[in-house]
């Protein structure tokens, strides 16, 4: 089956005013990177230089569409007919909002910028239904057809090692003062670079696991909010490679089996607003301060729970992290409870959002949010009932299982597109749970493989 197309085409003007954080605009750039988001959340892009970036941000640039289903290391492609049989070129047409600097990048020497880009079969089509951001983007835009925006961002957690597979630190320290004294140049880095590309954190700290950071980003409306999520893990890897270190968000690095667990996870944190800048999840006549809509909200994301598992714990290796001590188990929530799926916070009206802590270090950031709003729009507009805290069936204990899930949810595969239910779990399966033994192995060598596949790029 051909890969369908959603109904948003591609852009054709020329922006050139826009700014970045530090005022770069993108005429003044020396080179401009087209970034497309694969099916990982990894990005892939064409540099180009200062006298054709005009060209391509009317037109779109070609890309072989292969690298729409390989694996995340390149070293398998997914036997897609449609792709296999002609490796035909798709093209990739810059958001032109999305302008950013890379200050991190081009040796001190040259200028160098960034788009966010879209997918498409041809320059007079929708964005294709494979298209990771255009994913999130439809269901975004399905929920402000319903008069509400979300409002996201994510704590996001990962580990710095050294060439040699050595943490930068040994972890088990958490929030200790001297531990960020010793890492400094480590999170200072980060922290000064993301900033100038437009991407501010809320806070950051060290982490219980070996070498461990978290960053929480700022929360912001829509799309922009997926956007700096994928930039920040995107970001980070390049800027650990110039210090000749590796960041890594995969789940579960290392066979370290105690009560602190070593694992990174990417929590989502979200609210719905109303048009006219209430939040729509509090209600303070009620007694729990939530609404009918945060209900729904709720009722939805568990419905869905088993199929979102997929999305959010896409890896074989994140299924080291579920089901153990302080990380979901079930599908449920409860308010300020961290042991549950769903960690809701009933403050006051600016500070009730919902903590979604089911999506993994490895999650492609587009795709959890796509598929936890697809699943609370089911909620509003079904008036599901929301279960009772703390009640909720048991999460898929293997990304095969999280498939079959995501398969048999009728909702959820018409709401995120069949094409690309069937890509995505064609691709998972061959290029990963057909490589990998499984999480019920705890020997190094599994590890070494779940390594070699995830480490460097996710």
């Amino acid at each position: 089956m051909m890969a369908s197309a959603n109904k948003q085409g591609p852009k054709q003007e020329i922006i050139t005013e826009v700014k970045t954080a530090d005022n770069l605009k993108i005429e003044d750039c020396d080179y401009v990177r087209f970034t497309m988001i694969d099916f990982h959340g990894i990005g892939r892009s064409k540099l180009v230089p200062k006298y054709n970036v005009a060209k391509y941000m009317k037109n779109g640039i070609a890309y072989c569409s292969f690298i729409s289903v390989a694996s995340v290391t390149n070293t398998q492609i997914t036997m897609i007919p449609e792709i296999v049989n002609t490796e035909k070129n798709f093209l990739v047409v810059a958001d032109p909002t999305t302008f950013h600097s890379v200050p991190w990048a081009g040796q001190g020497k040259v200028k160098i910028g960034e788009v966010l880009c879209n997918s498409y079969w041809a320059k007079d089509e929708p964005a294709l239904n494979i298209d990771t951001r255009a994913i999130c983007q439809k269901q975004l835009s399905k929920l402000d057809s319903l008069g509400y925006e979300f409002m996201s961002t994510s704590e996001m957690e990962f580990q710095v090692f050294k060439q040699n597979g050595e943490p930068v630190y040994e972890g088990r320290d958490y929030m200790i003062n001297v531990r960020t004294t010793e890492t400094e140049d480590i999170w200072l880095t980060i922290d000064q670079y993301m900033q100038r590309m437009g991407v501010p954190s809320e806070y950051f700290e060290v982490e219980f696991g070996r070498g461990q950071f978290e960053y929480a980003l700022i929360p912001q409306m829509g799309i922009k909010a997926v956007d700096n999520m994928f930039l920040f893990k995107n970001g980070v890897k390049e800027i650990m490679i110039q210090k000749d270190l590796i960041a890594s968000f995969m789940t579960k690095p290392h066979n370290v089996i105690d009560m602190y667990q070593h694992v990174n996870g990417l929590h989502m944190n979200h609210s719905v607003w109303t048009k006219d800048g209430r939040n729509a999840l509090h209600d303070s006549k009620a007694d729990d301060n939530l609404s009918e809509i945060a209900k729904y909200w709720l009722a939805g994301n568990i419905k869905h729970m088993a199929a979102l598992t997929a999305l959010c714990a896409p890896t074989v290796n994140c299924y080291r992290r579920l089901h153990t001590a302080g990380v979901p188990n079930n599908a449920n929530w409860g308010i300020e409870n961290r042991l549950t799926s769903i960690r809701v916070k009933n403050y006051d009206e600016k500070a009730t959002y919902f903590e979604h802590r089911l999506p993994c270090g490895s999650t492609n950031p587009y795709l959890a949010i796509a598929g936890i709003v697809a699943a609370g729009i089911d909620g509003i507009v079904n008036n599901l009932e929301c279960p009772p805290q703390l009640e909720g069936d048991s999460l898929p204990m293997t990304l095969t299982d999280a498939i079959k899930a995501l398969k048999a949810d009728k909702y959820m595969v018409d709401a995120l597109g069949e094409d690309f239910v069937n890509w995505w779990s064609q691709c998972k399966e061959e290029t990963e749970i057909n490589f990998l033994p499984g999480t019920r192995h705890e020997d190094d060598a599994t590890y070494e493989k779940e390594r070699y596949l995830y480490l460097n790029l996710l």
